[in-house]
């Protein structure tokens, strides 16, 4: 992180240098990228035992809080479309660590003879889910419409969360496994709301961040719908399956409201 934070400080060194119109805003990036990465170094070197998780939200909260600090000044340009596919790219990266790590659990547990039908419909159900995740997210081309800087922000940081859920379902397919083949300590109910719940969130972030600009009545009532239905199903029997179901529905709506939205254009 050093390291990285050296490089990006040089950069907008040579950005100030370079655009004398823009010095005042890089200049506080490189203040505010050194103040900070200073703070996560005394952080992990001296930092008491007790006071480690307050001090780490508050370096978070300042480290998150550069952008706003720097742009203040003069904002400077970007192009969305070009960010919009860095995001997408991410999105990709852990969807892609996602299908791994589930695959390898899944291998893992087919290997005993007695519960393989069990991880083929825990492994077919699983690719019906991710496939529906990465549908949604990138039924449309993304990108943040509105350029000021709290709706950048916001749409930016907001994939933090969608990340993380995404992460979030791939550790509920390994607790699928565990579960299939009795392993599991927890009860089939907490089981299934470490896949319900991922899932529930990714599916309203994905509907706040990228599709309520489509200002869609339909996709705002049935994608909320969706994600209730999807908590709420926890309770069943063969939860995972009732969830690639419902994971389907909502990218065939999207799908049919992003057709409909452009045959009507």
């Amino acid at each position: 992180y050093v390291l990285m934070r050296i490089a990006a400080g040089s950069q907008w060194v040579r950005a100030a240098i370079s655009d004398p119109t823009m010095r005042a805003t890089c200049l506080r990036y490189v203040s505010g990228i050194a103040v900070v990465q200073a703070a996560w170094v005394c952080w992990g070197l001296f930092a008491p035992e007790h006071l480690r998780i307050p001090l780490f939200v508050v370096i978070a909260l300042a480290d998150l809080s550069v952008p706003v600090f720097a742009e203040r000044v003069a904002p400077t340009s970007w192009h969305p479309q070009h960010i919009a596919e860095r995001y997408g790219l991410f999105t990709l990266i852990v969807l892609g660590e996602s299908i791994l790590a589930s695959a390898n659990s899944i291998i893992g547990g087919a290997e005993e003879a007695d519960h393989t039908g069990t991880m083929i419909g825990i492994a077919v159900s699983a690719l019906v889910i991710v496939a529906a995740v990465w549908w949604i997210y990138f039924d449309q081309e993304q990108e943040c419409k509105d350029t000021s800087l709290r709706s950048t922000l916001l749409w930016g940081y907001s994939h933090y969360f969608i990340f993380a859920a995404v992460a979030a379902i791939s550790a509920g397919f390994e607790i699928a496994v565990d579960e299939g083949l009795g392993k599991s300590h927890l009860s089939s109910t907490v089981a299934a709301f470490t896949i319900t719940v991922p899932f529930a969130i990714y599916l309203v972030l994905a509907w706040l961040v990228l599709l309520l600009q489509r200002r869609d009545t339909i996709l705002n009532i049935g994608l909320p719908t969706i994600a209730v239905a999807s908590v709420a199903i926890s309770t069943l029997p063969h939860t995972l399956y009732w969830l690639a179901g419902l994971a389907a529905l909502a990218a065939a709506l999207v799908t049919w409201r992003r057709v409909e939205d452009t045959e009507s254009s």
